[in-house]
């Protein structure tokens, strides 16, 4: 099947979708798209990844202290899922190596 506007190409998506914002070889701003387009994909997309490397953070220190520690109280995984910035998820996941409960993890330094 034919892109819809007459463009030429190959691919899957091409052959599937047509042609249109969502392929790979169009530029992103085209007459009538709004401007800003890229730049609010590139956003939204950095975003997205960075809320996944905190949620990996999260369970890589969750298993690291089941097998230290066993299994964490509601209270520690509600304090684990109140950190939401990496920089303190890797103090956490520094703090691991020197702490001997899941309590200690989150009590503060004297």
């Amino acid at each position: 099947m034919p892109p819809p506007d007459g463009q030429g190409g190959s691919g899957p998506d091409r052959q599937i979708l047509g042609a249109g914002p969502w392929s790979r070889d169009r530029p992103a701003v085209e007459e009538g798209w709004p401007t800003g387009y890229a730049e609010a994909y590139a956003a939204a997309f950095a975003e997205a990844r960075a809320a996944a490397m905190v949620d990996q953070m999260r369970w890589a220190i969750l298993r690291q202290g089941v097998k230290s520690f066993g299994t964490p109280t509601a209270r520690v995984l509600i304090e684990l899922a109140a950190v939401g910035d990496v920089e303190s998820l890797l103090g956490l996941a520094g703090r691991l190596l020197d702490v001997d409960t899941w309590e200690d993890m989150f009590r503060p330094d004297e």
